[in-house]
C-alpha cells in the first residue's frame, strides 16, 4: 500500500515560505523552535515564511526536510493545451 503524498507547486519563494510554515505549524513548533534546530535567527524563519529576502538554496532545502518535506525537482507540465482551450473558451 502506498502513501498519498501532496504535490505542490512551488514557483516563489513565497511558496517555499508557504510550505515551511505549514510544514512548522504540523509539528507543533514555533518559529523560534524551527530556527534552533536549523541553526538559523528566528527572523530568517520570519523573512522566509513571508517570502523575503533570498535565503540560500542550501539553508532553504534544509528547512524543507527539518519540516518533513521532501524537495522533487520534475519537468514542469506541458499546458499549451489547457492554455489553448482557457483561451478559446474566454473569448
Amino acid at each position: 500500500m502506498s502513501a498519498m503524498v501532496d504535490i505542490v507547486l512551488v514557483r516563489t519563494v513565497a511558496d517555499v515560505g508557504a510550505r515551511v510554515r505549514a510544514g512548522r505549524h504540523a509539528l507543533g513548533l514555533t518559529q523560534a523552535q524551527l530556527a534552533q534546530r536549523l541553526g538559523m535567527s528566528r527572523q530568517w524563519v520570519v523573512d522566509l515564511e513571508a517570502g523575503r529576502g533570498a535565503p540560500g538554496f542550501g539553508a532553504v532545502v534544509t528547512a524543507l526536510a527539518e519540516v518533513g518535506i521532501s524537495l522533487n525537482a520534475v519537468p514542469a507540465p506541458d499546458t499549451s493545451l489547457l492554455d489553448a482551450i482557457v483561451d478559446r473558451a474566454t473569448r
